[in-house]
């Protein structure tokens, strides 16, 4: 049983390193991603069992915590096929607790999880009320959602709403407190991330790298990521903080 378990712990260490590297390979905001959304899974890991991730892109960030969090069963999502590369993965690695499926997040799901999330795609959507309003029907305790920050004032700004257009495709230039609280009532928890004193310098910082550098310097890169948490706060002033996150329970019928 001992030579077992050892050779599971080994399979799961070589599976995060994969996934690490990918995250550190694509620079970006990738690895500090995934420590805001493991930030707020801290508060809640035992507290849900199941766990639906809607439009995940690559994919990474979930399969790590799937393997950090065996006991909980992961549906991973995406209206396109972007994480075939982790989906492989999560295979050659016989992930048991994670699946990977298509999903529009502008219609029902099928059933219901404990917590059900997303990151940064609400600001992809027009109708992201309705977006909001699917998520909340799919869970039974709790919805996270981290998408991009903006104030009343950078929103009305069409020069800068027509740049966040063309470059990334966001309907708005980012959500406050108010907004994204009145789409996600009852937080337990609303933070700000990618800071402009430490992850949007961390940032720029992976720009200048070429990908092979990345890697190479991942663990002391991430590192210099976890400063991004330091500030438990919510932005106020658009680019204080680039991103935000809130955490609330749903009320279930």
């Amino acid at each position: 049983m001992d030579k077992i378990n050892q050779n599971s712990e080994l399979t799961n260490s070589n599976c995060q390193y994969e996934l690490r590297w990918r995250l550190f390979y694509h620079r970006r905001w990738y690895y500090l991603r995934y420590l805001h959304l493991r930030d707020a899974f801290e508060l809640i890991k035992d507290d849900v069992t199941s766990v639906l991730s809607v439009g995940c892109g690559s994919g990474y960030a979930e399969s790590l915590l799937a393997i950090e969090f065996p006991h909980i069963t992961f549906i991973v999502t995406d209206f396109r096929e972007n994480y075939r590369v982790a989906e492989g993965f999560t295979r050659k690695f016989n992930l048991q607790n994670i699946n990977f499926e298509l999903y529009n997040v502008l219609e029902p799901f099928r059933r219901r999880c404990d917590l059900v999330m997303s990151i940064e795609v609400l600001e992809h959507i027009y109708d992201y009320r309705l977006a909001a309003a699917n998520m909340r029907a799919a869970s039974n305790k709790y919805v996270f959602c981290l998408v991009p920050f903006g104030d009343k004032e950078i929103n009305e700004n069409e020069a800068e709403r027509s740049r966040v257009w063309k470059e990334h495709e966001h309907y708005c230039v980012g959500f406050d407190q108010e907004t994204l609280e009145a789409l996600f009532p009852n937080p337990v928890k609303t933070k700000g991330v990618y800071w402009a004193k430490y992850g949007q310098p961390f940032y720029h910082k992976q720009e200048k790298m070429t990908n092979d550098e990345a890697v190479s310097q991942m663990e002391t890169l991430a590192k210099e990521a976890e400063c991004d948490l330091l500030i438990d706060r919510v932005p106020v002033k658009y680019p204080e903080a680039l991103g935000i996150w809130t955490l609330a329970k749903v009320n279930v019928i």
